[in-house]
């Protein structure tokens, strides 16, 4: 991720390129971390999806629950803090 993080210093990071490396860096498909499941193989990689887009773009908390299969600003919150 060190690689992925230092590209990106001015929260200017597109949020489709920064789901697809979250997908391929934690081997899980976009669909999943769309879906309502709620496995740890999917859960984890959605959460670190979560604090990426909060730290390395400027979207609100509500955009950022859109991207990730319309959750809500206080799942994401939960998220970004676990």
């Amino acid at each position: 991720l060190r690689d992925f993080v230092s590209a990106a210093p001015q929260k200017r990071y597109p949020m489709s390129e920064l789901i697809h490396s979250v997908c391929r860096i934690c081997n899980a498909r976009l669909q999943d971390l769309q879906s309502k499941k709620r496995n740890k193989s999917i859960v984890l990689p959605r959460q670190l999806g979560m604090f990426l887009a909060r730290e390395l773009t400027t979207l609100s908390l509500d955009e950022i629950g859109s991207y990730f299969g319309g959750r809500d600003h206080s799942t994401v919150l939960y998220g970004i803090d676990k």
